[in-house]
């Protein structure tokens, strides 16, 4: 995808967002989390220490129902989401939102046990 057709992708993820923040719960995150650990079950057992990234979490991100103390978030809109009281009310407080892309993670190799990637591929570059 072009720089181009990129920007105009994420102007128009943002517009969406913005017309939905009054209408919309963000409870259906909850609901994915619960899917995300049954998939899991028997594969990996998440627990306070294990290390999480959600590349593209959006307003708040299946990440915030997920229980551990090492939580991080990237998504380009993420400037956007946390100056939105009606998202950031809902999100949990121990994670860790960055405003960066998936194409250039600002992590260390091999830092994470779980990468949660959900609705991305259609907004890489």
């Amino acid at each position: 995808m072009g720089k181009n057709r990129w920007n105009q992708a994420q102007k128009y993820e943002k517009n969406w967002w913005e017309n939905q923040k009054r209408l919309i719960t963000l409870d259906f995150y909850k609901s994915f989390a619960i899917e995300l650990n049954d998939t899991l079950n028997g594969i990996l057992t998440i627990n306070k220490e294990t290390f999480i990234l959600e590349i593209g979490s959006g307003a708040a991100g299946i990440i915030t129902f997920i229980e551990s103390d090492n939580k991080f978030a990237i998504d380009p809109l993420e400037y956007y989401y946390s100056s939105v009281v009606e998202f950031t009310n809902d999100r949990d407080q121990r994670v860790n939102y960055l405003t960066a892309m998936g194409e250039n993670l600002p992590y260390k190799n091999e830092m994470f046990d779980l990468i949660i990637i959900d609705n991305v591929l259609d907004h890489c570059s």
